[in-house]
């Protein structure tokens, strides 16, 4: 009876024992989810954060490979991927086809199909799982497939340098490890693809916003030729007339030769003016700062381009501008192209 008893007793502290043990890798698995969750969240890149990923788990377990899997190419590889990664010789993430998982490709099906793999190191082993293995530079391997929008895009490899089984503890710890990283995945690439569609939208937006400008300015051709038609006819009128000096032998004083000059300098500064305005229009004053402008020039300036081809139509346009206007903070350009739509829609 004693023996009993003493028997009981010992089978009683074993399992003690044995719950204790349990109970301290579950708290390990634990911390270490923690350290993995707080991983994904603070790591920008998110091939970094797997690779600290796949080193927390080194570092803590002995599983010595994490390696996420693509069975499509080109499912948003760009979103996860970048070129450091790309030159490893076994990326931590790849698609299939880059992998030694390309040459098993039942175990391939078994996997899309929702299927865990293992496998462990054995002589009798075929000559592509040990390729695979070899590959991997492990003795171990456990894949658990993961699904990202109710459809399995991939699968998470574990690796064990050893010739070992995987314990039902491993795989609860391995499995919540493929969970937590697939909805990582799921919302950065998300994330990734909201900025680049925002970003294609920016940049469609621009582009309009640059065709309408144009569009608008080549309406103001007859405008603007009228514009620089006046000082041109200024400097022919100049010019032609001191030619005719010349040819009259009429002698040209001093006085008078540097008056043609300076009407001459003053038209050419006129049109360079027109010409320069109309590239800063077209311009749109990008990277300048808003500064102090006259709201009542620029209308006058905005009304000087099209009031050749307003004149053209019978229209007539008049200003009741007050005079003592504050200045106001504005890309006058910005402002020009609003009062010139306003007056090519009326």
């Amino acid at each position: 009876m004693k023996d009993k008893t003493k028997e009981q007793l010992i089978n009683k502290i074993v399992q003690l024992q044995q719950e204790r043990a349990n109970l301290k890798v579950e708290l390990e698995y634990k911390n270490l989810l923690f350290s993995i969750i707080s991983c994904l969240s603070l790591t920008k890149s998110f091939s970094d954060a797997v690779k600290a990923i796949s080193k927390l788990i080194a570092n803590n377990t002995n599983i010595k490979k994490t390696n996420i899997y693509f069975f499509d190419s080109n499912y948003k590889m760009s979103y996860l991927t970048n070129r450091e990664t790309k030159k490893e010789k076994e990326p931590v993430i790849a698609n299939i086809k880059e992998s030694a998982f390309s040459f098993i490709p039942k175990t391939l099906e078994n996997l899309k199909k929702g299927k865990n793999y293992t496998v462990t190191y054995s002589v009798s082993a075929d000559k592509n799982t040990l390729k695979l293995l070899d590959s991997l530079s492990v003795k171990s391997i456990l894949a658990i497939p993961f699904e990202i929008d109710r459809e399995i895009v991939g699968f998470i490899c574990f690796g064990k340098s050893k010739e070992d089984y995987w314990s039902e503890e491993e795989y609860r710890f391995l499995k919540l490890v493929t969970d937590i990283i697939a909805d990582a995945i799921e919302r950065h690439t998300y994330l990734q693809a909201r900025i680049e569609a925002e970003r294609k939208h920016t940049e469609v937006l621009q582009k309009v916003e640059k065709a309408m400008r144009f569009a608008s300015i080549g309406s103001l051709t007859t405008g603007i030729a009228h514009e620089i038609n006046q000082p041109l006819t200024a400097l022919k009128v100049a010019v032609d007339g001191m030619l005719y000096w010349n040819e009259i032998n009429y002698e040209i004083t001093k006085e008078d030769l540097v008056k043609n000059l300076q009407d001459i300098s003053q038209q050419a500064g006129r049109i360079d003016e027109i010409i320069k305005h109309m590239r800063v229009l077209a311009g749109q004053d990008k990277g300048k700062l808003p500064i102090p402008m006259n709201l009542n020039n620029i209308i006058k300036k905005s009304i000087s381009l099209v009031g050749r081809q307003l004149s053209l139509h019978n229209i007539a346009v008049n200003l009741d501008l007050a005079d003592s206007m504050p200045l106001i903070k504005c890309h006058s350009t910005q402002i020009e192209q609003m009062i010139l739509n306003l007056l090519n829609n009326a």
